[in-house]
């Protein structure tokens, strides 16, 4: 019986399969024949050579400097290695103060501040109780190990209030609860004129750490920062040498989405894909702008 069972499974998803093929088949074939033509000679972008490497030489940030997530995510001898030549790196690409300072929500290599940009009052003068169970981490999501308690700082981060010329948010966003509050609190970082340099990713896989909420698009990320103007965005993926610029973000599907047949299990649900895809963006915060509080 178990085997019939299993040859009545077998030819009913090869039937599945094959009426999915046709209904593909006819809605990429039965369309109006200029919709083909125009798209065949329709521009929809330009490749540019820019890593974070190049990013830097071209729009020239300088210090002070601040990363914002900038704990190393793990705990080695490579991670003190690596922490040490990022800072290398970012003293001799920034131009004017060599001043560096690495944010994140518990202690680690490449952090020098202890804080959670989740809390509306991180710039309060007064000394602000971190407490892990109603911040953005709960004790259930990290070791006790790696838990720090206490104040969020030993220092006062009222002094930051508009005191970096560069802050550098690199895959953080996804990971925070309240992306509001921390891009405001982002701004409030920023000297006006001082230049956000903002990577995360788009169309990515789950990766808690400790948690993965979002992924927030070109047009969410100029939302959760109104008071930056954008020099320039282009999308990366696996390649991190080549990136691509979209003349319009409607046309996204049209340069990125692929046709594919991985697994008669996955086609079942959809044949419709996306690559792996980052967003970088560099923009300065206005002029004369101050951010309001969360």
């Amino acid at each position: 019986m178990r085997v019939v069972d299993n040859l009545l499974s077998y030819y009913s998803m090869r039937a599945r399969n094959k009426i999915a093929e046709a209904a593909y088949w006819i809605a990429d074939h039965v369309r109006p024949a200029e919709t083909t033509a125009q798209q065949r000679h329709r521009r929809f972008g330009d490749f540019v050579e820019l890593n974070q490497n190049l990013t830097f030489d071209k729009f020239e940030f300088e210090g002070p400097l601040i990363h914002v997530g900038a704990k190393i995510n793990y705990e080695d001898k490579k991670a003190e290695v690596s922490a040490k030549q990022f800072r290398d790196f970012l003293g001799k690409k920034l131009n004017g103060s060599k001043e560096v300072l690495g944010l994140d929500i518990s202690e680690g290599q490449n952090v020098d501040i202890v804080a959670d940009l989740c809390e509306p009052n991180l710039f309060q003068s007064s000394s602000t109780q971190f407490d892990p169970i109603q911040s953005n981490l709960n004790q259930k999501d990290l070791d006790p190990k790696d838990l720090v308690l206490g104040n969020i700082s030993p220092e006062d981060l009222s002094q930051y209030e508009g005191y970096f010329q560069t802050v550098l948010c690199w895959a953080l966003l996804e990971h925070v609860k309240n992306p509001f509050v921390v891009a405001s609190n982002i701004e409030r970082f920023l000297a006006p004129g001082g230049k956000l340099f903002f990577v995360g990713p788009w169309v990515w896989g789950y990766h808690p750490y400790p948690e993965d909420y979002w992924r927030i698009s070109f047009s969410g990320l100029t939302q959760l920062v109104p008071h930056v103007e954008w020099h320039e965005w282009w999308y990366t993926g696996t390649c991190e040498k080549i990136g691509f610029k979209i003349e319009a973000l409607r046309n996204e599907r049209k340069v990125f989405q692929l046709k594919s047949k991985i697994t008669a299990q996955v086609d079942t649900v959809s044949d419709r894909y996306m690559p792996y895809l980052n967003i970088f963006a560099v923009g300065s915060k206005c002029p004369s702008v101050e951010t309001p509080a969360p």
